[in-house]
């Protein structure tokens, strides 16, 4: 780029010499020869033909450039057709006296200050729209100072190409920048910022070409992060939802047979290491001695003969340890051992369908206590209707039994809300079981864990309710917390629906 502005500069000149006439802005201190023909040079102010002037002759002399003002610089543009100025001014030079900015219409508005400068308008033939002024000496396109920083925010366009950094090393953007993590290809350290990783709406996402494995973004439709896994789309971080209520302990099943010893598991990792004892305490510093009188100077001897060499002396301490190389690449895979013996056949139980199997302390028998249909399973019953059919009596862990009927035992639950609880007072609220006969009915608080409050039953002194028969159960509470409080309770009711 400076070549080609030195040979417009050049030819300008020699055009001005040749052509201008006597009142023009162009002077020569020697008459100008078109003697270099052909030649690579097209105006050459070194050479001398004559012997009378010397090397000295030529001291002090330079070349004069026009000085202007680009603060109030004004094209004049009515020439340009595409042949008269047909680069529209691109690589013209000037030296600028004034410091601010270029005016409105005359290119790029840029700011300036005394210098040379060039205007850089390299598509334009008939306007100088896009063209603007750039300082001589100011470095081109390098973006960066001599000591390696950036004065003033830059901007670099790609027109439309990538950029990537080939060589494998630790970049780091952020605090601290001469510490970097070894293991990190790129490594980013802010207290006050953070990482802003590309945000975009559902229907955009969807409509990325050939997304990448891993390719990560941020969904605004949904408000989460979402990245490619190779095949879909899945979401990458998410809000936990809330845990639900703990449901009722099923009744524990029979014991099933007995399967086949397992392979032995691998062992597991060793425990940490216990803590290190304090170490004990440093023992008394003794006394230093006292330090002797500085003897008398002694006449200095004849200097004797050179000594032997000595022995080499001790080896340095050993350097730090290199930084680790590139790992290798994986090796391939070892070839895939034999295939094991196939196990003993296990024993053949004779049975009819729907049997399950038993032990009888000597061998596995079919057995229909516990029948399983494919669909149902019955207890003491080999047609069952319902997913679980017990024909008989079922003894609760707590020992009531529910005895068998032509009708169904159900188990309902839930939760009141008792809201506001003034201190001292009580409340109280049947419990909506939905069962024609409920036998069992049990209340625990749901969001105190101390003894601030209390529930009683029906029928007790603070609760003059009673069950009414089949009727629906009452429990009531009393707040002793001493403040008002918000309280709810969750129950649970057995009986026949």
């Amino acid at each position: 780029m400076i070549r080609k502005l030195l040979h417009f500069l050049v030819l300008t000149c020699l055009l001005n010499i040749l052509f201008i006439q006597v009142q023009a802005q162009v002077l020569t201190g020697n008459p100008v020869e078109p003697a270099i023909p052909n030649q690579n040079p097209f105006f050459d102010a070194s050479t001398n033909h004559d012997p009378s002037v010397t090397f000295e002759n030529s001291n002090n002399k330079g070349l004069v450039f026009p000085r202007t003002d680009l603060t109030q610089w004004e094209f004049k543009t009515d020439l340009l057709d595409g042949s008269m100025f047909p680069t529209a001014f691109d690589g013209m030079i000037v030296y600028n006296v004034g410091t601010g900015s270029t005016l409105t219409g005359q290119g790029q508005i840029v700011s300036v200050t005394p210098g040379f400068y060039y205007f850089y308008n390299p598509t334009g033939t008939m306007d100088i729209s896009d063209g603007y002024w750039i300082k001589l000496g100011s470095g081109g396109d390098n973006i960066y100072t001599a000591d390696g920083t950036i004065n003033g925010n830059r901007l670099v366009d790609l027109d439309g190409n990538n950029i990537a950094f080939g060589d494998v090393r630790n970049y780091k953007i952020g605090d601290n920048p001469q510490i970097t993590a070894p293991s990190a290809i790129m490594e980013l350290e802010s207290t006050t910022k953070g990482i802003l990783i590309p945000r975009l709406k559902t229907s955009e996402r969807n409509a990325i070409s050939s997304p990448a494995n891993g390719l990560l973004v941020y969904d605004l439709d949904y408000g989460q992060f979402w990245y490619f896994n190779g095949t879909i789309w899945v979401t990458a971080i998410g809000p936990q939802g809330p845990i639900g209520l703990t449901g009722p302990a099923g009744a524990v099943g029979p014991t099933g047979p007995m399967g086949l010893t397992g392979l032995t598991g691998l062992t597991g990792p060793e425990g940490d290491m216990g803590m290190i004892g304090p170490p004990g305490p440093t023992g008394l510093t003794g006394p230093s001695g006292a330090v002797g009188a500085t003897g008398p100077q002694g006449p200095q001897g004849v200097q004797g003969n050179t000594g032997a060499v000595g022995a080499a002396g001790i080896a340095g301490n050993t350097g730090a340890k290199g930084a680790t190389g590139v790992t290798g690449a994986a090796g391939a895979n070892g070839a895939t051992g034999p295939t094991g013996p196939t196990g003993a056949t296990g024993p053949l139980v004779a049975g009819a369908s729907g049997y399950t199997l038993r032990h009888d302390g000597a061998s596995w028998v079919g057995n229909n206590i516990i029948y399983n249909d494919g669909t149902n399973v019955g207890i003491g019953t080999s047609s069952p209707n319902q997913k679980l059919h017990v024909n008989g009596y079922v003894n609760m862990a707590n020992g009531y039994a529910i005895a068998a009927a032509a009708t169904n035992i159900k188990i309902t639950y839930g939760r009141i809300d008792y809201g506001s609880l003034s201190n001292n007072l009580r409340a109280w609220n049947p419990i909506p079981h939905g069962l024609s006969q409920a036998y069992q009915v049990m209340v625990s608080l749901y969001n105190c864990s101390d003894d601030s409050f209390q529930v009683y039953p029906a029928g007790v002194s603070v609760c003059t309710f009673n069950s009414g028969g089949s009727g629906p159960w009452y429990y009531c509470i009393e707040n002793k917390s001493g403040s008002t409080r918000n309280i709810s309770i969750v129950w649970m009711a057995i009986g026949i629906p």
